[in-house]
């Protein structure tokens, strides 16, 4: 399975597909999920209500990817929503899902923040053994943002869960990385693997043995290069994996500083072996 996660600071679902995931779907060589935070406005619901207001949206609730909600008719189109759904008149059964999460800084909280939103899409590509994810949002206790979780299913059991983070922009994110891991054990089933991946916001360049208070089981999937544009290695992927079947290998796929990425962290990729 390949996994594409990316910060990309506001709506970039176009840039997303247009220049990695389509690549990839073209290849169609394996499953492919990828993961965004700060995704912005999903392209697939309306953005304003009559009269010019932001449309109302229920905060921290999944927005699936459908032509119930697209609309063809009116310009610009979304190559994301062409790509995934088939353009207008030639839709096939692709399989592919997406998802969009509007994000507020807790739970509680009245009022969309757009921007820091979380995504997700899905191409079953090569092979059908991993069928489309369940996903929800997950709130982490302790924590201020929630994750988006993805549970991964081979052979009918859940083998593996991802969850998609975007850690608190301070001091306090490696509490907030060691509340989650602390709590692994209670939020997969038994016998399944975990796949921590997103902005962690804390900085692990240039240690060879980061001090991240991980406990047994737990490894670090990383490119050891600065993955933001401040010159940090934020962006990097957390493994729990008890039976040491799971291989993760992490690269970048475009970095900060290279067009056509137009934001402040690299495009990252996980090759995962199941």
């Amino acid at each position: 399975m390949l996994l594409i996660v990316w910060n990309s600071e506001g709506d970039r679902w176009d840039a997303l597909w247009n220049h990695w995931v389509s690549k990839e779907v073209q290849r169609a060589q394996d499953t492919l999920l990828g993961l965004v935070i700060e995704a912005g406005w999903a392209p697939w619901v309306p953005k304003y209500a009559a009269g010019g207001a932001v449309a109302d949206v229920r905060v921290n609730t999944e927005y699936a990817l459908s032509s119930d909600y697209y609309d063809y008719a009116t310009p610009p189109l979304s190559a994301f929503c062409q790509g995934m759904l088939g353009r207008p008149g030639k839709r096939t059964r692709t399989g592919r899902s997406a998802l969009w999460i509007p994000w507020v800084k807790t739970f509680d909280a009245l009022n969309v923040n757009a921007r820091c939103s979380m995504g997700s899409l899905f191409c079953p590509l090569g092979s059908d053994r991993i069928p489309a994810p369940h996903w929800k949002a997950r709130r982490i206790e302790g924590n201020i943002r929630p994750a988006l979780e993805a549970s991964l299913q081979v052979g009918g059991d859940v083998q593996t869960v991802v969850f998609l983070v975007h850690l608190a922009s301070s001091a306090r994110a490696l509490t907030e990385l060691n509340t989650l891991t602390d709590q692994i054990t209670r939020l997969i089933p038994e016998d399944a693997q975990a796949l921590v991946v997103g902005d962690m916001n804390v900085n692990i360049l240039g240690l060879h043995n980061p001090k991240l208070n991980l406990g047994p089981h737990w490894s670090i999937a990383r490119t050891c290069q600065p993955t933001q544009r401040a010159g940090g290695e934020l962006d990097y992927a957390l493994v729990y994996d008890r039976s040491r079947s799971m291989r993760v290998k992490a690269s970048t796929l475009c970095r900060f500083d290279l067009h056509p990425n137009e934001s402040d962290h690299s495009v990252m990729q996980y090759e995962i072996s199941l």
